[in-house]
């Protein structure tokens, strides 16, 4: 429920965002731990325990190729922006939510200047620091 009500905060605040990555990422990315169990840190301890399944991330910001019904998206969306929050806070965020799947790469480019490939190896070894204490608390 936390997850649909983010949806509508966030689009009347923003707008509807350029990707389905982001629209659905950026619902449970936000989810406070106060409220729930789905936040931050479960997000890189699952990602650290699925490594091996995680989707690759440029398959993930096309959205001609994401899954409405793949829970390895939903939830890899969220960890990997969740990441980008906490690393770089809000505002270069705010700056990717409107690009779309064909522009995505590019935008992330100038707007942390990295490619999808180099931000998704720092993510990655991000949570294999942050998981591997949460996994021995799971």
């Amino acid at each position: 429920m936390l997850h649909e009500a983010n949806h509508v905060i966030m689009q009347n605040a923003l707008g509807r965002p350029g990707t389905s990555f982001v629209n659905e990422g950026l619902a449970s990315a936000v989810m406070s731990e106060r409220y729930g169990p789905i936040g931050r840190t479960f997000l890189y301890g699952w990602t650290f325990r699925n490594r091996s399944q995680v989707p690759r991330l440029a398959d993930l910001i096309d959205d001609a190729k994401w899954s409405s019904s793949s829970d390895m998206g939903y939830k890899t969306s969220a960890s990997f922006l969740a990441f980008l929050l906490d690393r770089d806070g809000p505002e270069r965020l705010r700056q990717l939510y409107y690009a779309r799947s064909a522009d995505f790469a590019a935008r992330l480019l100038e707007i942390y200047g990295r490619s999808v490939e180099s931000l998704e190896q720092e993510w990655l070894a991000f949570v294999s620091g942050r998981g591997a204490s949460s996994a021995r608390v799971r």
